[in-house]
């Protein structure tokens, strides 16, 4: 017997189907899982590199518990998570660490309704979106970013279930982000490996280009959309939530047009190309290996995080990494033998 969970949860997709779980509390989604298998199941190849990641008292398979049936181009299911009571020492680090992880690996979405609270880490529980050209940890919606304020963000969850966030949250949530890009670049061979050795090329790789409660409210007649475009209407017009993706190394961008899985190209104005230039047609080793982690993901990101987080005290990472305040939300990040300015 199929259900829903929420009679509010999740979108209508693939003409009319929306997510629904089955009596082993399998959700059934209308969209591929695959990323979700990708990144966050043990049954990955990314899985076998990093689990022996580990920071203090978190350890990467946290992370990684999705269990995943089978997944299509179109559908695939995942078994419930259930939300746990935080073990609040480790979630600095998991946070951190997480935090990287999308990072590196442009994993975009990841507000607090794709999340949810575990023991030792927020559990990602869907992901449509990889190997964007994410340029600061914020645009993975694990923290506030543009129209997605605060409470939207997954920072939130753990804030809603009472952690503090202070200098000492901020002191292990960026020392584990930090560790947690060092190793994977200690382990970039070992990645661009895994990452040539799958295969990607009927992977779905979704495009956002507008955020999916304007549709629902010109939907419901709340608010107009003045420049649809024919895919969009099309879409909207059988009660869908218009949904737009591309391939690997692909330039168009597909929709689902037919019931039987078949798709078609969508001809995408000049006002949503910003959005495809954030998701670069090409492989996406090629991408992982355009990734300047020590050289701008740390320092950017770190310094990012401390313009977000504003500690008030110097804080020490490591013995070649600490961050020093040297103004009103200014700073400088030591990191090896280079020094970075906000």
């Amino acid at each position: 017997m199929l259900k829903l969970p929420h009679p509010d949860q999740g979108d209508f997709h693939n003409f009319g189907k929306k997510v629904v779980f089955d009596d082993n509390l399998f959700f059934i989604k209308p969209r591929s899982v695959f990323w979700e298998q990708f990144f966050f199941s043990q049954n990955s190849p990314l899985f076998q590199i990093f689990k022996t990641f580990s920071f203090h008292e978190f350890h990467f398979p946290s992370l990684c518990q999705l269990e995943i049936q089978s997944f299509h181009e179109w559908s695939g299911s995942s078994k419930r998570i259930s939300k746990e009571n935080l073990n609040q020492e480790v979630q600095a680090w998991g946070f951190g660490s997480l935090l990287a992880y999308a990072y590196v690996f442009g994993l975009y979405d990841l507000h607090r309704e794709n999340c949810i609270p575990t023991l030792n880490g927020l559990q990602v529980i869907d992901l449509e979106m990889a190997f964007g050209a994410m340029i600061l940890p914020h645009e993975s919606l694990l923290l506030p970013f543009k129209d997605f304020d605060a409470k939207m963000s997954a920072l939130q969850l753990l804030q809603d279930e009472n952690l503090v966030i202070d200098d000492d949250f901020t002191e292990k949530n960026i020392a584990s982000f930090v560790s947690f890009l060092e190793f994977t670049e200690i382990h970039r061979l070992q990645i661009e490996k895994a990452l040539s050795e799958t295969n990607f090329s009927q992977v779905p790789n979704r495009l956002i280009f507008r955020d999916s409660k304007k549709y629902s409210n010109y939907l419901h007649s709340k608010e107009p959309i003045d420049d649809l475009i024919p895919e969009e209407i099309e879409q909207l017009n059988r009660k869908d939530l218009p949904y737009f993706f591309r391939y690997e190394n692909d330039p168009a961008v597909y929709y689902w047009q037919h019931e039987d899985h078949q798709k078609a190209i969508a001809k995408i104005p000049d006002s949503f190309l910003p959005l495809l230039k954030r998701f670069p047609c090409k492989k996406y080793v090629e991408i992982f290996q355009g990734r300047e982690i020590l050289r701008a993901l740390i320092p950017h990101g770190v310094l990012y995080l401390a313009y977000f987080f504003k500690p008030q005290r110097t804080l020490t990472f490591s013995k070649h990494s600490k961050l020093e305040k040297i103004g009103q939300n200014k700073y400088k990040f030591k990191f090896q033998d280079s020094v970075f300015l906000s």
